[in-house]
C-alpha cells in the first residue's frame, strides 16, 4: 500500500502530459515531403505535402497519439502501408447528347482540354471547352446541346455519369448516377419547375479524392444573402464540429478560427442572428445553446476545451445532428419562420450511432418551408466521406451546400477568404457588411439596411413643384431610372442635370436635400412623353463615381458580361444571348404564359392613398401573361411587361424609376423599371407596368460601355 501515492503521482503526470511519449521523425512519403510539428507529442500534427496536381494518399496529415505512434494511414475509403503522392486525373467516360466531343480518351491528365460541338438545330449551353483541373475536377458547367423544345432546358449528363428521364416539362423529374468509383456531387433527382428552372443542384461526377477549389467554396459559403432574406424574422446558425482525438490540436484550432469568421460575417450583416454549437466524436455534446452573443459561444468553447481530453475516437454525426434537431424542435412557435443554417465540419466518415442522412431528413421535416428557411452546409476535410456529405447537405438551384477540402490548411485558407469576402464582389450582391426587412410600393413591408443596396432616392424640381422618384445603381457613375421622371413636358426634352439630385445607401428618406449631383441625363430617343410611356427609360451620369460599400452596391443587368458567371447561357452572339435572357428572366415579358416569374419591387412611394412612405418598402409581384396585360392596358408595347402581387401588391406614385429584380444563383438581376399603372389608384386593383430592361439592353449597351459586354 505504501506504493499507492507514487502510482497516483504517475497517473497525474501522464494525465497532464508531463510523461507524454514522443512520436518519431523517420516518416516519409513517396513523391513528397513531410512537415513535422516543433514538438512531436500527443495531439501534435504531422503534414504531408505533395507537388502541384497531386494529392497525399491515403491521408494528408497524421496526429501524434499518447502511445508515441502517429495515427494510422487510413481514410474513409481505404488504408495503406505507406503514404504516397498520386497524380490527379479526370474521368474520360462521356455521354454527350445531340453532339460530339474531342479528343476521346479513357482518362485525362491535368491540363487536358475537351471541346464540345452540337448538331445542327441545337444550341450549345454550358462550357464549350472544359479543362481537367489541378484538383481533379473538370472546369466549367455541363455542356448541353439543347433543341430548346421544352420549358426547362435540357439538363445534360455529367461527365462520368448517366441520366434517366427525357421529358423536361413542369412536374417531370430526371435522375442521375455515376460510374463505379466516382462520387455524385449535387442532386441525384431534379424536378422541372413552373419558372423553367430545375430544382436542386447541378450534378457532377468526380473521383473520391478530388477536392473543391477554396475560392469557389468561399463564394458558396457566404451566408450574407440568406441572413438578409430573413431580416425580419432572424436567423439561427448551428455549428457542428468534429472534435475527436484523430484531428489534432492545431487542426482543431483551425476549425475554431473558421467558426469565428462565420460568426463575424453573420453579425456584420444583422443583429438578429443566434448561434449554437455542438461538438462530437463517438458521442455528441451541446457546447453552447442558442445565444445572440458570439462571445458566449467563445466562452463556452474555452470551457469545453478545459474539461475535454479529446481522446474519443470515431464520428457520430447522427448524434450531433440530433442535438441540432432538438434545438429546432424546442424553439417557441413565434420563431418557427426563422432561417436555420447548419454548418457541419468533419474529417471522418460517420462510423457509429444514428444515420446522419436520416437525421438531416428529420431536420428538413421539422423546419416550415425548408426550401426557404433551411440550409445545411456539410464541410468535409481530408478523410471525410463525400457520399455522406452529399446525403446530409441540402440542395438548391444554383448553389452548393456540400464541400470537400484536401486538408486543414485549405480550411485555414478558406477562413482568410471569408474575412475579406466583401472585397471585390460583383453586381447583385447584398447583405455583406450590420442590421437589416415586402406593396408602387402598395401593401408592402419595410426594408432594412443593406437589403437593397442599389436603391437610389431621387429628388427632382421643375418650374412648379418638387417630387421624389426611384432609381438603381448599375455602375459606379450611372443610375438607371424611368424617362418620365426626368422629362420636361413643357420643353419636350430631358430636364437640366441641376434639377436632379440623388441619395444612395438609405432606407429612410433623407431629411436634408440629397447631395449627389447629376452631370448628364440621357433619355431614350424613342420616348415621346406621357402619351404612351413607350421607351420609358433614362440614365443619369453622376458627377463623381460612387465608392461601393455594404450599403452601396450595383445591381446586375441582363446581357452584361457578368451574366456569363451567373446564368447558364448559350454559346452565341450578344443579341441572341440577350434574347435568351429575356426569355428566362421575364418569360419574354409574359409571352410564355406557362413560365412563372416572381420578382421584388422597392420604393418610397405612396402606401395606398396616403402620403409617400418615409421608409423603403418592398413587395413580391408576379409577371402576368401578355394577353391579360393587353386586355387591361392601353398602348401596351413590346418594351413593357405588367405584374401584380398575389394580394394586390403594386407600385404606386413615388416609386417610378425603381427596380424590379429577380434572384438567380444568389445574385439579384434588374429586369424591369417601375413605369406606370393601369389606374391612378393604389387600391389593390391596378396592374403595375414596367419597362423591360432585357428588351432595351441594346440601348444601355451603347450608352454605358463600362458595364462590359461580350
Amino acid at each position: 500500500m505504501e506504493h499507492v501515492p507514487f502510482l497516483l503521482l504517475l497517473l497525474l503526470l501522464f494525465r497532464h502530459g508531463l510523461c507524454d511519449a514522443v512520436c518519431g521523425d523517420a516518416e516519409g512519403i513517396q513523391g513528397g515531403e513531410v512537415v513535422y510539428p516543433k514538438i512531436r507529442t500527443n495531439g501534435s500534427v504531422l503534414e504531408y505535402h505533395c507537388p502541384p496536381n497531386s494529392y497525399a494518399h491515403p491521408v494528408s496529415w497524421r496526429v501524434c497519439q499518447s502511445s508515441g505512434k502517429w495515427s494510422p494511414l487510413r481514410n474513409a475509403f481505404e488504408s495503406a502501408q505507406r503514404p504516397s503522392c498520386i497524380n490527379y486525373t479526370c474521368t474520360g467516360y462521356i455521354t454527350f447528347e445531340n453532339g460530339w466531343h474531342e479528343p476521346r480518351q479513357s482518362k485525362y491528365s491535368v491540363g487536358d482540354t475537351i471541346t464540345f460541338h452540337c448538331q445542327p438545330g441545337h444550341q450549345l449551353f454550358g462550357a464549350a471547352r472544359r479543362t481537367c483541373l489541378a484538383n481533379g475536377e473538370w472546369s466549367g458547367r455541363t455542356a448541353v446541346c439543347d433543341p430548346e423544345d421544352s420549358l426547362c432546358p435540357w439538363p445534360g449528363i455529367p461527365l462520368g455519369g448517366h441520366r434517366q428521364g427525357h421529358v423536361f416539362e413542369p412536374g417531370k423529374a430526371v435522375t442521375f448516377s455515376c460510374l463505379r468509383g466516382l462520387v455524385l456531387r449535387g442532386s441525384a433527382r431534379r424536378v422541372c419547375q413552373n419558372s423553367g428552372q430545375w430544382s436542386g443542384e447541378e450534378p457532377r461526377c468526380e473521383g473520391r479524392y478530388a477536392y473543391d477549389n477554396v475560392t469557389s467554396v468561399a463564394e458558396h459559403l457566404d451566408v450574407s444573402e440568406e441572413i438578409t432574406s430573413h431580416a425580419q424574422t432572424g436567423t439561427n446558425i448551428y455549428f457542428v464540429l468534429h472534435t475527436s482525438g484523430s484531428i489534432g490540436a492545431k487542426n482543431l484550432n483551425t476549425s475554431w478560427e473558421f467558426i469565428i469568421a462565420i460568426m463575424d460575417q453573420a453579425t456584420q450583416v444583422s443583429d438578429k442572428v443566434w448561434f449554437a454549437m455542438v461538438a462530437f466524436g463517438s458521442s455528441a455534446q451541446l457546447v453552447s445553446a442558442l445565444t445572440k452573443e458570439s462571445n458566449d459561444v467563445e466562452d463556452a468553447w474555452e470551457q469545453f476545451q478545459k474539461t475535454n481530453s479529446f481522446t474519443q475516437r470515431g464520428a457520430n454525426l447522427g448524434a450531433a445532428l440530433r442535438q441540432v434537431l432538438s434545438l429546432i424542435q424546442t424553439e417557441p412557435p413565434k420563431t418557427s419562420a426563422r432561417k436555420h443554417i447548419v454548418v457541419l465540419i468533419t474529417s471522418e466518415r460517420h462510423n457509429v450511432g444514428l444515420d446522419p442522412a436520416g437525421v438531416s431528413a428529420q431536420i428538413q421535416a421539422a423546419v416550415p418551408d425548408p426550401d426557404q428557411n433551411l440550409d445545411i452546409f456539410a464541410l468535409g476535410v481530408g478523410g471525410a466521406h463525400k457520399e455522406q456529405m452529399e446525403r446530409i447537405a441540402t440542395k438548391k438551384p444554383g448553389t452548393q451546400r456540400s464541400f470537400y477540402l484536401q486538408s486543414y490548411r485549405d480550411l485555414g485558407a478558406l477562413t482568410q477568404l471569408l474575412w475579406g469576402l466583401d472585397e471585390g464582389l460583383g453586381c447583385g450582391v447584398r447583405g455583406v457588411g450590420r442590421s437589416l426587412s415586402m406593396e408602387r410600393v402598395f401593401r408592402g413591408e419595410q426594408a432594412e439596411e443593406k437589403q437593397w443596396p442599389w436603391q437610389v432616392y431621387l429628388k427632382l424640381k421643375d418650374k412648379h413643384h418638387s417630387y421624389s422618384a426611384g432609381g438603381s445603381i448599375v455602375a459606379p457613375s450611372w443610375v438607371l431610372t424611368a424617362a418620365h421622371n426626368v422629362w420636361d413636358a413643357e420643353a419636350g426634352r430631358a430636364m437640366a442635370p441641376d434639377q436632379v439630385t440623388a441619395a444612395v445607401g438609405l432606407t429612410t428618406t433623407p431629411k436634408q436635400p440629397p447631395g449627389l449631383r447629376v452631370g448628364q441625363i440621357i433619355v431614350h430617343e424613342g420616348y415621346k412623353g406621357l402619351l404612351n410611356f413607350d421607351f420609358d427609360i433614362a440614365l443619369l451620369n453622376l458627377t463623381e463615381p460612387l465608392a461601393f460599400t455594404p450599403k452601396i452596391r450595383p445591381v446586375c443587368l441582363p446581357c452584361s458580361a457578368e451574366m456569363r458567371r451567373i446564368l447558364d447561357l448559350p454559346a452565341a452572339g450578344w443579341e441572341e444571348t440577350c434574347t435568351y435572357q429575356g426569355r428566362i428572366l421575364t418569360g419574354h415579358g409574359g409571352d410564355e404564359e406557362e413560365r412563372e416569374i416572381r420578382g421584388i419591387i422597392t420604393g418610397w412611394g405612396k402606401i395606398g392613398n396616403r402620403a409617400t412612405s418615409k421608409v423603403l418598402q418592398q413587395a413580391e409581384v408576379v409577371i402576368q401573361s401578355r394577353p391579360h396585360c393587353q386586355e387591361k392596358l392601353k398602348n401596351f408595347t413590346s418594351n413593357m411587361f405588367c405584374a401584380v402581387g398575389e394580394k394586390g401588391q403594386d407600385a404606386c406614385g413615388g416609386d417610378s424609376g425603381g427596380p424590379f429584380v429577380v434572384k438567380r444563383n444568389q445574385r439579384w438581376i434588374q429586369v424591369g423599371i417601375v413605369s406606370h399603372g393601369s389606374t391612378q389608384k393604389c387600391d389593390g386593383t391596378s396592374l403595375g407596368v414596367y419597362t423591360s430592361v432585357p428588351q432595351l439592353m441594346g440601348w444601355i449597351r451603347k450608352k454605358v460601355p463600362e458595364l462590359g459586354f461580350e
